[in-house]
């Protein structure tokens, strides 16, 4: 893995919580809405089911809430070691590291607000990608996630 790929998880596994949360929220208001019946219910159904009615609904209710979770822990230990990468370097080099990879701005923004050239940013940005060594154990969020996928599924 890359410099750059191991800071750009963060932002990945942000969008990818937000939508997971979006996802938790609007499954569980479905299935506490009064017409959830009408609407969760098969219309093409070959043989009488023997789980009970939203069933599926509720073990993936149940799995979105625990990846959330993951994701959440997946988050903090994630930023906690890029602040830690970023640590030693000068003010506007970490200024970039946290508005690029952390707050996931825009590189409109970041060029704006750091008052400089695009070429500057962009050339910067190259140094430090360059310069930055990986940590020994740098997390690898895309395993962790189907380490929890397997998990899941051998339940």
């Amino acid at each position: 893995m890359t410099v750059e790929e191991y800071l750009s998880q963060y932002g990945d596994l942000k969008s990818r919580f937000n939508f997971d949360r979006a996802s938790f929220t609007a499954l569980k208001a479905t299935l506490t809405d009064a017409d959830a019946p009408e609407i969760m219910d098969d219309p093409v159904q070959t043989s009488p089911s023997k789980e009970a009615p939203y069933a599926r609904d509720l073990e993936r209710l149940y799995y979105l809430r625990a990846k959330i979770y993951l994701e959440r822990d997946l988050l903090i230990r994630l930023k906690t070691e890029i602040l830690e990468l970023a640590k030693p370097l000068n003010p506007k080099e970490y200024a970039l590291i946290t508005m690029r990879y952390i707050r996931c701005e825009k590189w409109d923004n970041i060029i704006e607000t750091m008052h400089a050239k695009r070429a500057t940013v962009f050339r910067l940005n190259q140094a430090l990608l360059q310069r930055l060594v990986l940590p020994e154990n740098a997390l690898n969020v895309k395993e962790e996630l189907e380490r929890f996928d397997e998990q899941q599924s051998a339940c």
